[in-house]
């Protein structure tokens, strides 16, 4: 099980490293917002430790393909946060955006 400690670690690296792929991922977890964190007034950091755990995952990829990102979003998304999508449309959009914003940095 991965530590809070080495969590908050791992996202400042890489928001400190991929700042410009961070900060696009963090505006479009913010649009979507699936869980509605943004919506009842939560900050945009919210999302952090998913968008981390999902950068992490895709980088671990040979090829990145958008059903493999929606399998890895649905699996981050219960993990972190007992979340399950219930529109199935809404994740596979979801997923093409984040493998549009992802493949202009692998």
């Amino acid at each position: 099980m991965i530590k809070y400690s080495e969590t908050k670690r791992n996202i400042a690296e890489l928001q400190l490293n991929h700042v410009e792929l961070y900060s696009k991922m963090t505006d479009l977890f913010c649009q979507f917002d699936p869980c509605r964190f943004i919506n009842i007034g939560l900050p945009k950091e919210e999302y952090n430790c998913e968008i981390s755990e999902i950068l992490s995952r895709i980088a671990g990829l040979e090829n990145i393909n958008q059903p493999e990102i929606k399998e890895i979003v649905d699996e981050v998304f219960y993990q972190w946060l007992n979340f399950e999508f219930e529109n199935e449309k809404h994740l596979d959009n979801f997923a093409g955006k984040i493998l549009e914003i992802v493949k202009n940095y692998i």
